[in-house]
C-alpha cells in the first residue's frame, strides 16, 4: 500500500528520520519539536529572523530556539544543538516544563516539548540572523510567537513561580 504525503514536508539529512530514511511520510506522521525557553539568570534571550526561522515563517519573527529532534538525541543533546545552531550559548542546564501536543490541518501530530534551558556565555547568532533581544519577566518583545497570556502562564507558573 503507498502512502500520500500528507504535505510537502521533507526532513533535513538526519532530522527526525529512522534508518533507512522515510522518503513519504505516511498520512498522520509526528513532528517531535522542542522549544527552548533559553534564560541566564533572570534574562530570556530570543533570536531575531528577519525571514522567519528557516522552514517556519516567512516573515520577520523572534522566537526561542526550536526545531525537530533527530534519531537518538537525547532532549538534552538536542537543546544543546539547537540552542548553538541558533543564537550560539552554550547550555547549562535543561528543565522539561511541560509537553504540548496538537493536529494540525494536515493531520500531523505534533509533540512539542517545552524546555528551560539555563546557558552561559555570549550569544554569537547565525549570519542569517538579525541578531537577539533580551528580556525580563513576561514582557514579550515585539514579533515573539509566543501569544503574551500564555507566555505569562508559562513563566507564573514553571519558571518564576509566585
Amino acid at each position: 500500500m503507498k502512502h500520500e504525503l500528507a504535505s510537502d514536508f521533507k526532513p533535513l539529512p538526519g532530522e527526525a528520520t529512522f534508518p533507512p530514511t522515510i522518503e513519504q511520510e505516511v498520512v498522520g506522521g509526528t513532528h517531535i519539536a522542542p522549544e527552548c525557553v533559553l534564560k541566564k539568570g533572570q534574562t530570556f534571550f530570543m533570536t531575531v529572523w528577519p525571514t522567519g526561522l528557516p522552514r517556519h515563517e516567512t516573515t520577520r519573527t523572534v522566537r526561542f530556539p526550536h526545531g525537530l529532534i533527530r534519531f537518538g538525541e537525547t532532549i538534552e543533546i538536542c537543546a544543546q544543538r539547537l540552542v548553538h545552531a541558533q543564537i550560539g550559548l552554550k547550555v547549562e542546564e535543561v528543565r522539561v516544563l511541560k509537553i504540548d501536543s496538537y493536529l494540525d490541518d494536515k493531520n500531523h501530530w505534533h509533540i512539542e516539548p517545552i524546555l528551560l534551558v539555563e546557558a552561559s556565555g555570549d550569544p554569537t547568532p547565525p549570519d542569517e540572523a538579525g541578531g537577539y533581544v533580551t528580556f525580563q519577566g513576561t514582557a514579550l518583545p515585539q514579533g515573539a510567537v509566543w501569544g503574551q497570556e500564555s507566555f505569562a502562564r508559562l513563566v507564573n507558573t514553571y519558571i518564576f513561580p509566585r
